[in-house]
């Protein structure tokens, strides 16, 4: 019996290390990325509403600190991301949201994970989740070291590249929102002008 039970303790301990070795490899190999783009679906998923609420797009990013979220569908509109600043661009309304924001600010979201930006074994315990029946991505579960267990992150990480296919987060009350990632393509030339937010002059500027 004793055999058996410290035969468990191993596996699951081995299960936590190769989590955290993932976790630990894909931070590395985002951290090194000069560039990406990828088209993208975004999910979010209400837990007062019925009808999830889907979004299509395609994201630029460019080091060191340049993002855009390009959406199409159902509703244009811009994302952009530079430095300490995030702009909103909703063509329909036009306006443009103009935000300050601080790296602390960005440790748990999308744009932080994707650029590397996330220290995920600082701030995570990394759990091995599910492996899917072709074994072409891992599966990792984030938690939280710091705040409420209930708030955690569902990766799904491509074998080969280590780039983020699939990225669900999970809150308290929960919602759950869902990014999902394809044709994706890393490291490609990006001019800086792929950046550029063109608005119209009569555009309503909100800080």
């Amino acid at each position: 019996m004793k055999c058996v039970v410290f035969y468990l303790i191993l596996s699951l301990s081995g299960f936590s290390q190769n989590a955290a070795d993932i976790a630990s490899r894909t931070e590395q190999k985002l951290r090194s990325l000069i560039s990406f783009q990828a088209e993208f679906k975004q999910v979010y998923y209400s837990s007062s509403v019925s009808t999830p609420l889907t979004e299509y797009g395609t994201v630029y990013y460019k080091r060191p600190g340049l993002m855009k979220w390009a959406y199409s569908e159902p509703e244009e509109k811009t994302v952009l991301l530079t430095e300490n600043k995030i702009q909103y661009y909703f063509p329909e309304d036009n306006q443009l949201l103009i935000q300050d924001t601080t790296d602390e600010e960005q440790s748990n979201n999308i744009m932080s994970l994707l650029t590397g930006k996330t220290h995920i074994l600082q701030d995570y315990d990394a759990e091995t989740a599910e492996e899917d029946a072709a074994g072409s991505n891992y599966h990792i579960k984030l938690i939280p070291k710091y705040n409420d267990i209930e708030n955690f992150i569902l990766l799904d990480i491509d074998k080969k590249s280590l780039f983020i296919i699939k990225a669900t987060f999970f809150d308290w009350a929960g919602n759950k929102q869902e990014f999902i990632f394809s044709r994706i393509q890393i490291n490609r030339d990006m001019p800086d002008r792929t950046f550029d937010l063109i608005v119209p002059e009569d555009v309503e500027i909100i800080k």
